[in-house]
């Protein structure tokens, strides 16, 4: 152990060491090391389409550095290449570049998405069964329906309980056969002309046989005579009348009926809207389903669209309405373009970044039952300025 004499000896020799380190700036403590680095607490924000590099801001980054030249050579190169590094990332990701032809193009990055109105959700139209969940393709073959099926619009993909529906559509269409039965039947107006016809003749027999031998038939009964004339023409009229009126009218409605009956079985079919991929099976064959829960969703991969941010001071949002648009997709070897088309441009700019964003739709290609482009799939724009 130190005695007090040794501690005073050795004071003289530790005040230099201990008044280096009192006159060092505070930021060099975040210089970075080999060991080492303490990332400082300032940031600047970076647009949503940029990679996230954790960098210091401009005047930090030059504090570390002239902390960095009287400390390491090695560590302050480090720091200038981190920085040239987000500069780039920054200009590559959202640039705009005069190409050869003197044509400026601007240049920024997106992901593929499916626009809302491509993506169909299937309803229960009832609180029933499930009873069926299958679809006739494939040369007429029935097939249950599976995540990944293609469909066509108007395809039949699956039924709910319909079986009371279907007896009474049976009885409906009895009902209506009887009508139209009774609505063309005329043995009922033929009898009714015969019998005019017969009190017609009746009628002129007597007048004639009066006209030749006169008083030989009393007036009475030519009257009689004519009186079932009249009542023959009226009976002949009112068979006419029930017929075309009435029994047209009863065989409309139980048409109507049938028709009625038809359409409650038919919502009761799911049937697909539009051409696409089953995307999401909800329920399976025989569950009871409530009223308006999904069972099906559907994804329409013709069109998709890409989110993209544009620098507000590259270009004005006015410059880009309605411009078309190249698409380019990076492959495995190569890189494949596609056309697509500016469909709306986001008016707020976002102020962190100085950003505002547009929406671009393009249209996909099909090669056999596969798509070029699917979702999430990272693309760079073009757009001639």
């Amino acid at each position: 152990m130190y005695n007090s004499l040794t501690l005073i000896a050795l004071i003289p020799l530790m005040g230099p060491e201990i008044a280096a380190q009192s006159e060092l700036n505070p930021t060099q403590t975040n210089i970075v090391t080999n060991n080492q680095y303490v990332q400082p607490t300032d940031k600047i924000p970076l647009p949503a389409n940029s990679f996230a590099v954790p960098l210091s801001t401009p005047n930090s980054t030059q504090s570390l550095i002239s902390a960095a030249k009287n400390t390491d050579t090695d560590n302050t190169n480090n720091i200038i290449a981190a920085n040239n590094f987000k500069e780039n990332v920054l200009s590559a990701s959202n640039q705009v570049v005069t190409s050869s032809n003197g044509v400026n193009e601007l240049t920024t990055d997106g992901i593929l998405e499916i626009p809302k109105r491509n993506q169909i959700i299937l309803a229960a139209p009832c609180s029933a069964v499930l009873m069926h969940l299958k679809t006739i393709q494939d040369h007429n073959k029935e097939l249950h329906i599976v995540e990944g099926m293609y469909v066509k619009k108007g395809q039949i993909l699956g039924k709910f309980d319909d079986r009371t529906l279907q007896n009474q559509l049976r009885i409906d269409e009895a009902q209506l056969n009887v009508a139209i039965a009774a609505e063309e039947k005329i043995i009922e107006i033929e009898y009714a002309a015969r019998t005019l016809q017969v009190a017609i003749t009746k009628l002129n027999t007597l007048k004639e046989v009066n006209k030749q031998h006169p008083g030989t038939i009393p007036a009475m009964e030519i009257l009689l005579a004519e009186h079932e004339k009249l009542q023959a023409e009226a009976n002949l009229n009112l068979c006419k009348y029930t017929i075309e009126h009435e029994r047209k009218e009863e065989t409309n409605v139980k048409r109507q009926t049938v028709e009625a009956t038809k359409t409650n079985i038919q919502i009761r079919q799911l049937v697909s809207p539009i051409d696409g991929i089953i995307t999401k099976i909800e329920h399976a064959e025989g569950e009871y389903i409530r009223e308006g829960e999904p069972v099906l969703e559907i994804t329409q991969l013709d069109t998709l669209r890409a989110l993209c941010q544009v620098n507000a001071g590259h270009c004005s949002q006015s410059r880009l309405e309605g411009e078309g648009v190249t698409i380019i997709v990076q492959k495995k070897n190569d890189t494949e373009t596609f056309s697509g088309k500016i469909i709306f441009i986001n008016p707020k700019i976002i102020t962190s970044s100085n950003t505002y964003e547009i929406f671009v739709e393009i249209k996909n290609q099909k090669v056999g039952n596969s798509w070029k482009l699917l979702p999430g799939t990272q693309i760079t724009t073009k757009i001639k300025l």
